[in-house]
């Protein structure tokens, strides 16, 4: 089955208090925090308060148990690919892009009158 939400896309998950069943998609963090994933619920386990998950673009059951401790939410919204442009290397490529432009039109602009002045003091 194709991924309903796939790498790279900007996920906007909402905290819901009501009961996640099979086949519910889920928002969580692994590794401490590290990371975040959103993977469909195959088997709600209510003993260890947990879930099993799989991608969808998989036949493989994610290992382990994702616990409700690490549960985010719900994914409500989905923005494919703009995820790119959040991503952190993008962003600092783009800070610093835009930091030379701002240096670059400030030049610019001090130097572009001083050039018309000079050709009108010519000029007369």
């Amino acid at each position: 089955m194709a991924p309903q939400y796939r790498k790279g896309g900007l996920v906007f998950v909402k905290n819901e208090e009501r009961d996640i069943h099979v086949g519910d998609p889920i928002t969580y963090y692994e590794n401490q925090g590290n990371a975040i994933k959103t993977r469909r619920v195959l088997a709600v386990d209510d003993r260890l308060e947990g879930y099993f998950v799989k991608g969808d673009n998989t036949d493989k059951v994610e290992m382990g148990i994702v616990h409700k401790r690490n549960l985010i939410g719900r994914p409500y919204f989905y923005l494919p690919y703009i995820g790119i442009l959040v991503n952190v290397q993008i962003m600092g490529v783009l800070k610093v892009s835009l930091f030379l432009l701002a240096v670059l039109m400030t030049f610019y602009a001090l130097l572009v009158p001083m050039n018309i002045h000079q050709f009108h003091q010519k000029k007369k």
